[in-house]
């Protein structure tokens, strides 16, 4: 068709038309030498794509070999012989041999070569169902060979389920594509090789749009490579080096999508008010979503750290949105750090939300949206008075809205927790949480338990109340207000430490230089939410409980009672020292940005790993 409309065209015009296409051609066989994400359309809502680097392939080493002395200890036949404690000898058999033939299915790809240099991921949402594809950097000397592993794994699937499941091969062109699906069904999973690339999808069209891509071969009105979209280069403009991996999510089409879904419901439900109702309130919810318009992150490794930047897009006029005077007019937090000690192992700060604000905004929701909404704020009123207690005036009213913790070690080995609440009205928080604990004291003293708020004298910051409880002697928790902050802390001196910090007599985390590196937190401008945490050895713990666990039950008498106990120790040993080895981490910490002028949310986080030599 397209041969006949130019062939009256003169031979100039065709040479010159030849030559774009070659140059075309030539561009984008580059780029997908460059990036998969040159074979990913444009038309996708999800795209990520992920490139080993030396790093990360150090990295993905230790956890590779700490899953496979995981699997050589054994673990799986431990998992059935546990299962099939109580079954007879020939269903126990039975078992073993379904257990072998799955893992011989699976043995016929070779998995770990599949990602060892890059992999690429889309979904474009589409009814019946949603397709996908997924690419993986390959050889291109054994394209064929993990396109016939995929082909044995796929019949023995087949011969293992039996119908309506059925395998099966064809041919497109050069291409041959192995196939697995329910016999008759509009769509399989197709595993297919072009060059160094093997593609498996659900949508033999989503492959073959990402073949011609590869090959610039872009059909009439197709989509071209997501690399080239507007929305690619406006969602990652600006990030950092993202050299290694990158995610590419359009809110925007997903809430179009199933905006879509909810249009055929409303067809479906007919004048039912209630399900017209129901219908309406989600098509709100979606719309509020709807503001956002894309989020996009990227990921690199710098010496032993995992860095990662991302956005998320907001769509012009979101100021208009239901819940911007919940979340977006909340002030930024400039100097989080001046309430953290120095040796802090962890801490976590946000501008939060503004409740009163929440409130009012879910009483309208199910006043005007939800069906039969008055009766039930009808009953909430009259739940409130009943009660005595009014959440929009009685709490929700003096908090401003940010909050956060602080965790540093204490005294005997104790890790110290001090809790923060920023106040709008300090002195309505007083009254008020004078007259909530005079309730709790009568409540509690009408059943026979007694407890008591006490003031501790010669305390920084001043006006600290221990509680004390006769059933929780060891329990000792501190409040206070002080400035314009609540805090709640598991000791008189854990609270002196922060007030300490605060004051400027003891140094807090900010001069930290691990920390530092690891939160890069910006200086100029504000953040809204930020965290960071040691988590060296944080696994410790669950690791020790599992192989504990595992060591009694194993010493246990052995009889025909037992044995499942028995079993079951040998593999909490094993999953105890699986969590052992994959406890890498360091360092990890991050932080997010709201900037309403250019109308997006920023994040970055980062961790930081041990060398390989140091565990493994």
């Amino acid at each position: 068709m397209i041969s006949r409309t130019l062939a009256p065209l003169p031979s100039l015009v065709l040479a010159f038309t030849g030559l774009l296409a070659g140059l075309a051609s030539l561009s984008r066989a580059a780029d997908i030498k460059e990036t998969l994400g040159a074979a990913i359309p444009a038309d996708v809502q999800v795209y990520s794509r992920s490139k080993v680097s030396p790093a990360q392939a150090s990295i993905n080493e230790q956890v590779a070999a700490a899953f496979s002395k995981f699997a050589r200890s054994g673990v799986l036949w431990d998992l059935v012989d546990l299962a099939t404690t109580k079954m007879p000898p020939e269903g126990r058999d039975h078992v073993r041999q379904t257990v072998e033939k799955v893992l011989g299915a699976l043995k016929k790809v070779s998995w770990g070569e599949l990602v060892q240099k890059e992999v690429a991921f889309g979904v474009r949402l589409k009814l019946p169902i949603p397709e996908y594809l997924i690419l993986f950097r390959i050889a291109e000397a054994d394209g064929e060979r993990h396109r016939e592993g995929f082909r044995g794994l796929f019949k023995e699937i087949a011969e293992l389920v039996g119908q309506p499941l059925v395998a099966s091969e064809s041919s497109e062109g050069d291409a041959k594509v192995a196939s697995l699906g329910l016999q008759n069904a509009p769509f399989a999973i197709d595993a297919s090789v072009r060059g160094d690339v093997l593609a498996l999808s659900l949508s033999r069209e989503l492959l073959f749009t990402s073949f011609n891509l590869m090959g610039g071969k872009q059909a009439v009105g197709a989509a071209g490579p997501i690399i080239d979209s507007p929305k690619y280069q406006e969602g990652f403009g600006g990030l950092g080096k993202g050299a290694d991996n990158e995610v590419y999510v359009d809110i925007t089409g997903y809430i179009g999508f199933y905006k879509g879904l909810l249009g055929l419901a409303g067809m479906q439900a007919g004048s039912d008010p209630k399900a017209q109702a129901i219908i309406g309130l989600l098509n709100l919810l979606l719309d509020e979503l709807g503001r956002f318009g894309s989020f996009t992150q990227v990921g690199w490794i710098e010496g032993n750290r995992l860095i990662g930047e991302g956005r998320v897009t907001l769509q012009k006029g979101f100021e208009t949105s239901l819940f911007y005077p919940v979340f977006g007019q909340q002030s930024p937090l400039k100097e989080p750090e001046r309430l953290v000690p120095a040796e802090a192992t962890a801490f976590y700060f946000s501008n939060g939300l503004n409740w009163t604000a929440f409130y009012d905004l879910a009483v309208s929701i199910v006043r005007d949206r939800v069906p039969q909404g008055a009766d039930l704020l009808m009953r909430w009123d009259r739940l409130q008075e009943r009660i005595r207690f009014h959440p929009r005036e009685d709490l929700l009213s003096w908090l401003e809205g940010s909050w956060g913790w602080v965790a540093f070690p204490g005294g005997k080995g104790q890790v110290e927790r001090v809790f923060f609440c920023k106040l709008r009205d300090p002195e309505a928080a007083r009254k008020n949480l004078r007259v909530g604990f005079e309730r709790v004291k009568e409540f509690l003293e009408q059943r026979g338990q007694s407890i008591e708020l006490e003031a501790l004298e010669d305390q920084q910051p001043p006006g600290l109340r221990v509680l004390r409880v006769d059933a929780f002697p060891g329990c000792r928790p501190v409040a206070g207000i002080f400035h314009d902050l609540l805090v709640v802390g598991s000791s008189a001196e854990a609270v002196g430490k922060i007030g300490a910090t605060l004051r400027g007599e003891s140094p807090s985390i900010a001069g930290n230089s691990t920390y530092q590196a690891v939160v890069a937190r910006p200086e100029q401008a504000g953040v809204s939410e930020i965290h960071y945490a040691d988590i060296q050895n944080q696994l410790e713990g669950l690791a020790q409980l599992l192989t504990g666990a595992g060591f009694f039950l194993s010493i246990l008498p052995k009889d025909q009672q037992t044995r499942p106990l028995l079993k079951l120790g040998a593999i909490l040993t094993k999953v105890g020292v699986l969590v052992r080895e994959l406890d890498l981490g360091l360092k990890a910490g991050g932080w997010s940005q709201f900037d309403r002028e250019k109308g997006q949310i920023r994040v970055r986080s980062a961790t930081s790993y041990r060398q390989a030599t140091a565990r493994l």
